[in-house]
């Protein structure tokens, strides 16, 4: 009898891992995307986000009309976003090539970077929009400080 309640337990448990398992491999991926962080300096820490060839598609502009590429500068204010813990939202705009990474070492020829900073010693959510017709967004949340590790690969998260 105590055998039988012994394999009751770990059939239990077994479905309970596996119920986990199945949930945590059907959530959907966000992209992994580098993200390079400079030295900190003046109170800022640069933050460059490499864009790679494919991410930046043809889309309606925001007045109508054709579909086209956007202007790097116009793509990265309508995709990207870098929020402080107070909500303030940080500037951002496109750069050619990053001055903190090599574009040799991104992993690929990227299309452009999106440059933006942000003060050190503060909490930040970096926002990535793929579709603006859509409302699915991806996040990636860091603390500003020095020492940061100076380029990483990071995977986004689904925002709720």
């Amino acid at each position: 009898m105590r055998g039988m309640v012994g394999l009751f337990v770990v059939l239990v448990i077994g479905a309970i891992a596996l119920v986990y398992v199945q949930s945590q491999m059907s959530r959907e991926p966000g992209p992994q995307i580098l993200v390079a962080f400079g030295e900190a300096k003046g109170g800022e820490v640069e933050v460059n986000i490499c864009i790679p060839l494919r991410m930046r598609k043809s889309e309606t502009p925001p007045d109508g009309g054709i579909p086209r590429r956007l202007d790097p500068t116009e793509w990265a204010q309508r995709h990207w976003e870098l929020l402080s813990k107070s909500g303030e939202a940080r500037p951002v705009s496109s750069i050619g090539s990053s001055l903190i990474v090599s574009d040799t070492k991104a992993g690929g020829a990227p299309d452009f970077w999106v440059k933006t900073s942000a003060k050190s010693g503060e909490s930040y959510t970096l926002v990535y929009w793929p579709d603006v017709q859509e409302p699915r967004k991806f996040k990636f949340e860091f603390d500003a400080k020095a020492g940061m590790k100076a380029r990483q690969r990071v995977e986004f998260v689904a925002m709720d």
